[in-house]
């Protein structure tokens, strides 16, 4: 494929004013000729398109048709989620409730 004659790396014509990289190492920037590259610019993504609707939070597979949770599962669902968020605040207590550095004077008599 002939290169673009305005990008050969050539000295410039007197009077011509050139971009500062139109010279940098002779390569066709931005029209579309230039060589592949033998490593990828980015890592490869499965082409599956499964998962592309999906949270970490969402259950694995599809859910069974026509079944429901019992009472029992729900219960021990909704404590396990309970006890999840009573632990994440006693860990950032704290933070999410900082104490007041102000002491209040004493009301005068």
């Amino acid at each position: 494929m002939p290169r673009d004659p305005l990008r050969d790396a050539a000295p410039p014509v007197p009077g011509e004013q050139r971009a500062k990289h139109d010279l940098q190492d002779a390569e066709d920037r931005g029209a579309g000729m230039s060589t592949p590259n033998e490593e990828p610019d980015h890592l490869p993504v499965p082409a599956s398109s499964s998962h592309a609707y999906r949270d970490r939070k969402d259950p694995t597979g599809a859910p069974a048709p026509g079944r429901r949770e019992n009472e029992d599962q729900r219960r021990e669902r909704k404590e396990h989620a309970s006890d999840n968020q009573d632990e994440a605040l006693e860990e950032t207590f704290p933070a999410s409730d900082p104490t007041s550095p102000f002491v209040p004077a004493k009301v005068p008599r």
